[in-house]
């Protein structure tokens, strides 16, 4: 793979890392507290749990291997096209 694709390939998948990172953060609090109150809002309301884990699993899919190799096989298709072109957006 020339140095410049793996550049390009590495520095999309860092700012896909960094974007999930950041989502992760705003929807966890930081303090243990915090985290525990919301723990047990969702332990007494059943229904808001099950919303909760639903969300949750339909959010892991979007990281299913058969996800991620597909948006994958994606970018490197669009890198091929652009040719030389310095960037391909992600």
């Amino acid at each position: 793979m020339p140095r410049s694709v793996e550049r390009t390939v590495l520095e999309f998948l860092e700012r896909r890392v960094a974007a999930l990172d950041a989502r992760l953060a705003h929807d966890v609090p930081d303090d243990a507290p915090a985290l525990a109150a919301r723990i047990l809002d969702a332990l007494a309301d059943p229904a808001a749990a099950e919303r909760i884990g639903q969300a949750a699993q339909r959010r892991a899919q979007e990281f299913s291997v058969d996800a991620m190799s597909a948006r994958l096989a994606d970018y490197y298709e669009r890198l091929i096209a652009a040719g030389d072109r310095s960037r391909v957006s992600a």
